[in-house]
């Protein structure tokens, strides 16, 4: 069984054969964070509605797959209290549900009340998963903020959002920039006997891969400077994150986790 597979500069992973579907695709993306924007007028910033752009970032990909998979966080606001809102999130999973024949949600931590979102879109390609996961084509999907089911867990690879990955970067200027990248998490070997991953789960998957964010105005966490955020990923053990790859969107290869820490003399 392979790897699923990056689409080249885009924050999108490509299962090639999902099994349950008959064999079809499955594009995954994550964090899309809709309404993120409300949060940053109230910052002061004058930011336009996200909700083009992000139906004009997905609309290309459908080409390359029949179903689409959102790996958590949807939304933005946890509660979702405004009407207004929750309008604009059922219209945008309305226009989405036509670019594919199946359109799988995945909870994420802001994904309060996404069920309800769902039955108001009333259209039967769209449905949610238990916040612990799913499995596709016999890869693991979850989105991060909580633990994995054991049948997540069982595969060799095993993909999650919740992180919004990135590589800070410093001119000769002190100036950082950030830029949008993959985690590539070797497993196998490296979680032990102990600790709590060993000690809820029998089987460990060969990989993980933390996806970036769909959005692009969610910035990131440095992978390297700010360590991980969920329960899985904080329980990892030095000796997996030191050995974790990270790449760019357009699949340069940075190196090492670790060998990036000690250069740069960051701690985690």
């Amino acid at each position: 069984m392979s790897s699923p597979i990056p689409i080249p500069d885009r924050p999108a992973i490509l299962i090639e054969d999902c099994v349950e579907y008959g064999g079809e695709k499955c594009l995954v993306i994550a964090d899309l964070h809709m309404g993120l924007e409300t949060e940053l007028r109230k910052k002061g910033f004058r930011v336009p509605s996200m909700d083009e752009a992000l139906f004009s970032r997905i609309m290309p990909l459908a080409d390359s797959a029949e179903n689409l998979v959102i790996l958590g966080d949807t939304k933005h606001s946890i509660s979702l209290d405004e009407g207004y809102e929750r309008k604009r999130i059922v219209q945008f999973l309305a226009k989405i549900s036509f670019l594919f024949k199946r359109v799988l949600l995945v909870p994420g931590n802001h994904d309060g009340n996404i069920g309800e979102l769902v039955a108001s879109v009333r259209r039967e390609n769209i449905s949610v998963t238990d916040n612990r996961g799913t499995v596709l084509g016999g890869v693991g999907l979850f989105h991060g903020h909580t633990w994995p089911s054991p049948e997540v867990m069982s595969c060799e690879s095993v993909l999650m959002g919740h992180n919004h990955p990135s590589l800070a970067f410093e001119d000769s200027h002190g100036v950082l920039s950030k830029k949008e990248a993959w985690l590539k998490i070797p497993m196998h070997g490296c979680t032990g006997q102990e600790g709590e991953i060993a000690s809820r789960y029998e089987s460990i998957p060969r990989e993980l891969i933390m996806l970036p964010a769909f959005n692009p105005y969610l910035g990131g966490v440095d992978v390297v400077r700010d360590g991980f955020l969920g329960p899985l990923a904080k329980a990892l053990p030095s000796s997996c994150i030191d050995g974790a790859h990270i790449f760019l969107l357009d699949g340069t290869y940075m190196g090492e986790l670790g060998d990036i820490r000690e250069a740069r003399g960051d701690i985690l």
